[in-house]
């Protein structure tokens, strides 16, 4: 197996990267490019499985800023592991929101790196 080129770890950045600015900033479309068509989001004890579910599911979440660290990757061919750690700013008073960690299985596909599954562990969460 090679080692992932310069690209791939550009494309994996920027998609990491993409996923928190098309959520903060309501760009459905764009964030719904971001998965492949048989994707799984796993987050607060339940699934959401396809673009739609998921994309049903984020339009109603509350709006801020998404703020995402360096992952960690692990390649395997054309699909790669990665972890990182969030945390999430809630717009309307800036307020810390959320935080946690993500846990993402890529996949390389025709149209470049896509998510294939994000599972989201909170580990802090306001209530209020």
């Amino acid at each position: 197996m090679s080692a992932p080129s310069a690209d791939d770890l550009r494309q994996i950045q920027n998609l990491l990267a993409d996923y928190g600015a098309t959520l903060d900033e309501a760009r459905w479309d764009d964030h719904f490019a971001l998965w492949t068509e048989d994707c799984e989001l796993f987050v607060f004890g339940r699934s959401f499985h396809g673009r739609e579910a998921i994309d049903r599911f984020m339009r109603k979440t509350v709006r801020g800023k998404h703020i995402t660290a360096v992952p960690h990757l692990e390649f395997d061919g054309d699909r790669a592991r990665s972890i990182s750690d969030f945390v999430f700013f809630r717009s309307s008073d800036l307020k810390l929101y959320s935080a946690g960690v993500y846990r993402d299985d890529l996949v390389r596909t025709s149209q470049g790196w896509k998510l294939a599954r994000r599972e989201i562990e909170i580990q802090l969460r306001d209530e209020s």
